[in-house]
């Protein structure tokens, strides 16, 4: 084995023909009737993929090689194809060219497949979750992905809504939040009515996926602080002026949000700003 990836040499059985030889690792032979094949199983809107790379001919020429796929967003299989020439398929990388796709809505297959699309496997080059900021390429371990893919604590001070305004917390595009906890105060004015302060989670489209709500209501020219966490139990303090609420582990995708709803609520009753505390990806 040499360092140098390739080279070309004269075969026994053709004098006179030019033929390539591989003598790097991590190509893969195809004959000419193979096809080189992504698969997309995806439920992100907006998304497009590219698939780029390699080959190397059999008459020592390096040809690069690149087509497109958009995938459909109910989750089925999406496929997109390109015949190859004989000859090795040096390297291959899917990257995502629209779209915001997080680490768990589009999981892509790089496959050498027999014939038309799809109709035999023969190999899988490569496969993994891919977002903006990241792909998937060949060679590499499979199921490995080049980026940043890494989990981050982050504690994040939110927005402070206006008198008699909710809070509304959004999952940035491309990221994913598992909701670990959430800190806020409510702070009622002299009309008289019992408030009651509801937390919510809810997808892109509004949709609530899940709410917990308050054990006891909050009357006017009183203050209130309410906190949410993972393993903890539902606890109203002596004084009465704070209460501890656990949560279930909620896991949401860019676009959902995380919002109160405060029943009985005055136009100058005042939250302050939330405090949350998430895993982000």
């Amino acid at each position: 084995m040499t360092d140098q990836a390739y080279e070309c040499m004269e075969l026994a059985d053709t004098p006179g023909a030019k033929r390539a030889r591989l003598v790097g690792q991590g190509a893969y032979y195809v004959d000419g009737i193979d096809h080189l094949q992504i698969t997309c199983f995806n439920t992100a809107t907006g998304v497009s993929l590219l698939c780029s790379g390699r080959a190397l001919l059999l008459d020592g020429r390096i040809q690069s090689f690149s087509f497109p796929l958009t995938p459909t967003t109910n989750g089925a299989a999406s496929r997109a194809f390109s015949a190859m020439a004989q000859g090795w398929i040096l390297d291959a990388v899917v990257t995502v060219t629209a779209g915001t796709p997080t680490n768990l809505s589009t999981f892509v297959q790089i496959q050498v497949v027999r014939g038309a699309q799809g109709l035999l496997e023969v190999a899988r080059l490569q496969q993994g979750f891919v977002t903006a900021n990241i792909a998937i390429r060949f060679p590499g371990e499979l199921g490995s992905s080049s980026g940043s893919s890494s989990s981050t604590a982050r504690v994040i001070v939110g927005t402070l809504p206006g008198a008699g305004v909710n809070i509304s917390e959004t999952v940035p595009a491309g990221h994913t939040w598992t909701i670990c906890a959430v800190s806020f105060t409510l702070t009622a004015d002299a009309v008289a009515g019992n408030r009651e302060a509801v937390l919510r989670f809810l997808d892109s489209l509004n949709n609530i996926l899940y709410e917990i709500g308050a054990d006891s209501s909050l009357t006017a020219n009183n203050a209130h602080r309410y906190s949410y966490g993972q393993a903890t139990y539902l606890k109203t303090n002596a004084d009465g002026d704070s209460t501890v609420m656990p949560i279930p582990f909620i896991r949401l995708p860019a676009g959902s949000k995380m919002t109160t709803n405060i029943h009985s609520f005055d136009a100058g009753d005042q939250l302050t700003a939330p405090i949350y505390s998430v895993q982000e990806e």
